[in-house]
């Protein structure tokens, strides 16, 4: 979810267009490095989450509906590897639609492919061999792409999924790179675990609170202890807060 961050600041007031299902990409997974990161040998379950997004900005006395957010994830097998497949559908009412698609190696996450529509440009990203090309169009205006990477990165539209997949413990904090097109390509990202709060109904899971920075955003996620969903985000980028949480778990 660019993250989540990232895609909210991108597609505010963007009328978005019909997802495209990239084919199944399989091959040699020396095509597509691993980054470095702790992760756990699990991944966050599959299926669809339905998301509510609010947004607050200095002026607001108390957040304003922003629309929702449904994220629906599967694991196949595509060639030799396993591959996680994300679709993620922002829908902001008379503002539009974005879907974002990524593939990544389920192994590593180690990213594959990412498809953007939406009425103000599209996004498209090939990742291989420590290189990503594609093209970005915005405005009307077509931007080719091709980047290099110094060490291999994460997709920042999945870099909730990175973090859900941490070998999350108490004290925990690592370093993630990660690649964004939209904010000048490779950046490090700072991942903290804050606490694990305990379970509020008896029964359920406890939940980690984890914190990412990087040089223009702070995002903090509740994620369940032990099936790693997504719970909350709340996503802070100047003086502008926006909080997603589970639909199932609205107050």
């Amino acid at each position: 979810m660019r993250i989540l961050a990232l895609a909210l600041l991108s597609t505010l007031g963007v009328h978005g267009a019909a997802a495209q299902s990239p084919s199944c990409i399989g091959g040699d997974l020396s095509l597509y490095p691993a980054p470095a990161a702790p992760l756990q040998d699990d991944r966050p379950m599959d299926g669809t989450t339905r998301y509510v997004m609010t947004v607050q900005q200095p002026h607001d006395s108390a957040p304003k509906p922003l629309g929702t957010m449904t994220v629906t994830q599967a694991t196949t097998r595509c060639g030799s590897n396993d591959v996680v497949r994300r679709i993620i559908v922002y829908d902001y009412g008379a503002g539009g639609r974005v879907v974002d698609t990524t593939m990544s190696i389920a192994l590593t996450l180690a990213p594959i492919m990412e498809r953007t529509h939406k009425r103000s440009g599209d996004i498209m990203l090939d990742f291989a061999r420590g290189a990503v090309r594609g093209s970005m169009t915005r405005a009307g205006k077509l931007r080719v792409l091709h980047d290099t990477l110094p060490t291999p990165a994460f997709n920042s539209t999945d870099l909730d999924l990175v973090v859900r997949s941490l070998a999350l413990e108490q004290g925990m904090s690592t370093t993630l790179d990660i690649y964004d097109p939209e904010y000048g390509g490779a950046r490090a990202d700072s991942v903290a675990v804050l606490r694990l709060d305990a379970p509020r109904i008896p029964g359920t899971e406890a939940t980690w609170v984890v914190r990412s920075r990087d040089r223009r955003l702070e995002s903090t996620y509740g994620i369940s202890e032990h099936s790693r969903k997504l719970l909350s985000a709340d996503i802070r980028a100047d003086t502008t807060h926006y909080h997603i949480f589970d639909a199932s778990r609205a107050p």
